[in-house]
């Protein structure tokens, strides 16, 4: 059954002019696209030597082991922390990267870009234990915005 000239006009004129309603976002004041306290190196770093030195620092800092670990009350080591976060930095950080590659990511993205983020990507929420989450994969990322708020 077609529908009459009228109808498929309605349709089209509700496509157009039905918006939902504009989303009223805070303005947190200007932003920039890089850290304003921090000169940026402007060379292309890929050809020269320091890349290979870059490469260098982030593979021997990546043999350092990074725990999450529990501290008694004179905030010395107790125990290693049975935790997603602690898998993610020792054993596997996401579906291609193992930890130890991760933390030469790490490594290699703060040398290049200056400032990092770790950002937790899968997570499952465990509010029986004090309102946490657990951290199943994570990734690095690239800050795009500074805002001063």
């Amino acid at each position: 059954m077609e529908e009459s000239f009228g109808t498929r006009l309605k349709h089209a004129w509700n496509a157009l002019f039905t918006r939902d309603p504009t989303v009223y976002t805070t303005q947190y004041g200007p932003t920039y696209s890089y850290k304003p306290d921090r000169k940026r190196y402007t060379g292309d770093n890929k050809r020269t030597i320091i890349s290979a030195i870059f490469n260098r620092f982030s593979i021997d800092a990546a043999a350092i082991d990074i725990k999450h670990v529990r501290l008694d009350e004179n905030d010395r080591y107790k125990e290693d922390m049975k935790s997603g976060l602690n898998d993610c930095l020792s054993v596997e950080a996401n579906i291609d990267q193992a930890g130890r590659q991760f933390r030469q990511d790490i490594f290699a993205s703060l040398l290049d870009e200056g400032c990092i983020a770790i950002v937790p990507v899968e997570t499952s929420t465990n509010p029986k234990e004090s309102n946490s989450y657990d951290i199943h994969s994570m990734r690095t990322g690239r800050i795009i915005d500074w805002r001063p708020k």
